[in-house]
C-alpha cells in the first residue's frame, strides 16, 4: 500500500507540477529590435503566468548564448509569438478629474505598449497591474501618426467613450456613424476600419 501511495504520488508530480514549472520558464520565439536598429531573433519571454506577473524587462534568448534582460530604454521594441510590442514615452496627466495621456521625448518614462492595430492610425494596449486586485489591467490607446499625445478609448466599467471617440474620428464619419450606431465595438476594429477606409471618406 505504502509503495502504490509512493507511485500515485510521483504520478501526480509529473502531472501536474512538473507542466506549472515548465510554464512559468517558458519561451516563445520573437525578437528584440535594438536601439541601434538591429533586430536580434530567438526566444522571448515578458511574464510569469502563473503569477501575474509581467516583466519590467523582458528575457532574451540566442542560440546557444545566454539570457539577456532588456527594459524598454533598451530596446524599440519586441515581438513574442504574434504579439509585437513598442517602446514609447509616456506620461499620464490629471486636471479636473480628466486623464491626458502623453509620448514626448524624455517626459515621463518609457514602457512598453502593446500594438493591437498599426498603421496612420496606432492602437496600444496599455498593460499594468492593479495595485487594488494585484491581477493584470490594461486599456486602449490611439495614437495618430506624428501627434504626442494619446487618445484613450475607454474608461474603466464604463465601457467606450463615445462623446470623445466621435470627436476624436470626425475625421471619419462613416467610423462615427458605426461607432454611434453599434456597429462596431472594439478599439482594434476602429483602428482597423480607420487605416483601412477612412481615406475615402
Amino acid at each position: 500500500m505504502y509503495h502504490e501511495s509512493r507511485i500515485l504520488f510521483h504520478l501526480v508530480f509529473i502531472l501536474i507540477i512538473v507542466p506549472s514549472l515548465y510554464s512559468q520558464e517558458a519561451f516563445s520565439p520573437g525578437y528584440v529590435i535594438l536601439n541601434s536598429g538591429d533586430t536580434l531573433h530567438g526566444q522571448v519571454r515578458d511574464r510569469d503566468l502563473s503569477r501575474d506577473a509581467i516583466f519590467k524587462k523582458v528575457r532574451f534568448r540566442e542560440e546557444h548564448h545566454g539570457t539577456k534582460r532588456y527594459g524598454p530604454y533598451d530596446i524599440e521594441g519586441y515581438r513574442i509569438g504574434d504579439i509585437e510590442f513598442d517602446s514609447r514615452w509616456f506620461e499620464e496627466e490629471a486636471e479636473f478629474f480628466k486623464f491626458f495621456y502623453f509620448c514626448r521625448a524624455g517626459v515621463g518614462e518609457k514602457t512598453f505598449l502593446k500594438v493591437l492595430e498599426r498603421g496612420e492610425l496606432t492602437c496600444y494596449y496599455r498593460e499594468y497591474i492593479d495595485p487594488d486586485s494585484g491581477y493584470p489591467d490594461g486599456y486602449e490607446l490611439f495614437q495618430r501618426a506624428g501627434e504626442d499625445h494619446f487618445e484613450r478609448a475607454t474608461q474603466g466599467i464604463l465601457g467606450l467613450k463615445m462623446k470623445r471617440l466621435s470627436a476624436y474620428f470626425a475625421d471619419c464619419p462613416s467610423l462615427v456613424r458605426q461607432i454611434n450606431n453599434g456597429e462596431i465595438r472594439t478599439p482594434g476594429e476602429m483602428a482597423d476600419l480607420y487605416n483601412h477606409r477612412c481615406t475615402n471618406d
